[in-house]
């Protein structure tokens, strides 16, 4: 299944700054991961909070917050590579235009 999850993605926006200058505005949209990872923190959560028996030790509560700032920083650093290699690409692509005009 090759288009189950797109993967890591940015979206750009090219304005044309004048005098053959471009500005790029480069962002990247919120990962569908991280808001299922923060659902599940808050339900396990919510449902330990409620429970009156005590099946799940305490430690996973305090775990949860943890593993949701863990993903969020993984997805950051991807995300900060992707931006970094699409950054250096246009720089070179822009010098590869200079050359040839």
């Amino acid at each position: 299944m090759p288009n189950l999850a797109p993967g890591i993605s940015i979206l750009g926006t090219f304005n044309e700054a004048g005098n053959g200058i471009s500005s790029a505005e480069i962002r990247s949209p919120l990962r569908i991961e991280l808001v299922l990872a923060i659902i599940i923190c808050m339900v396990v959560l919510c449902a330990g909070y409620v429970s009156t028996t005590d099946v799940t030790p305490v430690y996973v509560y305090y775990l949860m917050p943890v593993f949701v700032v863990g993903l969020w920083l993984v997805y950051r650093f991807q995300e900060n590579l992707l931006l970094k290699k699409v950054a250096e690409f246009l720089r070179t692509k822009q010098e590869d235009e200079r050359a040839y005009a």
